[in-house]
């Protein structure tokens, strides 16, 4: 007599089908109807620059502009980067992502107010990852904010500026995503 695996209870119930070829890092999720499939537990990714020297200048970016600094890869799991400022997502399964931002940044002349923003494909996420800060020409300024959006894959994410007047001065960029189990 054979009883199939979702009427398995108690001491019955084993390992996973797969946990012997299970790749490292990914999970059973179960679909809660007696099967489910291995997923990677949590993507990542993320990309950073630096430079406290001259940074990148942005000019007059009135409306909104992409920060498209030379960065590097920081901790690729289910994501790439082309070294401007993007991330994307290569992972099959549709998540949530946390997506955390910091740079740090001066003002060309005098003070005004900076915004920045997290894009998803090149349009604001929804709702807006948005802030502002008083940026005054001789200060270095951290500006930090994060969101959560919905990726499903060759989504990208990138961040960008706008001043009501002079220039944005980039001197660090740091943005990393952790998405969630699915």
């Amino acid at each position: 007599m054979t009883t199939p695996h979702a009427n398995l209870t108690g001491a019955n119930l084993h390992e996973p089908k797969g946990v012997a070829t299970a790749t490292a890092q990914h999970v059973y999720i179960a679909n809660g109807s007696g099967s489910g499939n291995w997923q990677l537990h949590s993507p990542y990714g993320g990309l950073r620059y630096a430079d406290f020297t001259t940074g990148t200048t942005f000019t007059a970016p009135t409306a909104y502009t992409l920060v498209n600094v030379v960065s590097s890869a920081t901790n690729l799991n289910s994501f790439t980067q082309n070294s401007l400022g993007r991330l994307t997502y290569t992972g099959s399964t549709t998540r949530v992502f946390k997506v955390t931002v910091n740079c740090v940044v001066k003002h060309s002349v005098g003070s005004a107010d900076t915004y920045f923003s997290i894009y998803k494909n090149g349009a604001a996420t929804s709702p807006a990852a948005e802030t502002v800060v008083r940026v005054a020409g001789t200060d270095f300024v951290l500006v930090s904010f994060d969101t959560d959006v919905s990726l499903v894959q060759n989504d990208y994410l990138e961040v960008f500026t706008k001043v009501a007047s002079g220039n944005t001065v980039v001197h660090s960029l740091y943005m990393f995503a952790e998405g969630f189990p699915a």
